[in-house]
């Protein structure tokens, strides 16, 4: 191809680019995951794992939720909080249940 033609960088300069990237990804994922904080989103759990449910919002955001629910569960959910690689939630029907006994 013509780009294996172009003169190559230096590596250290790749790995320097490669971090560059790598930072504003993850500054980009934290924007991301903190704009969806006290929102109300729906939820599909896709797996149990160590007693939480994992699975994904309706934008493909990931999410886990701090009880067990089945696989296949469809919840409406309110953000909570984020770890920089997935938010946080609770179930809305836990949360009614808590509030009012």
């Amino acid at each position: 191809t013509p780009a294996a033609r172009m003169p190559q960088l230096d590596r250290i300069e790749i790995k320097a680019r490669a971090a560059r990237l790598r930072g504003a990804a993850d500054a980009a994922m934290r924007d991301h995951l903190g704009a969806l904080l006290g929102e109300q989103r729906e939820m599909l759990v896709e797996i149990v794992k160590a007693g939480k449910a994992v699975g994904k919002l309706t934008d493909f955001t990931d999410i886990e939720l701090d009880r067990p629910i089945p696989a296949g569960t469809r919840l409406t959910v309110r953000v909570t909080g984020h770890d920089g690689r997935r938010v946080k939630g609770t179930d809305i029907l836990e949360e009614r249940e808590r509030a009012y006994g």
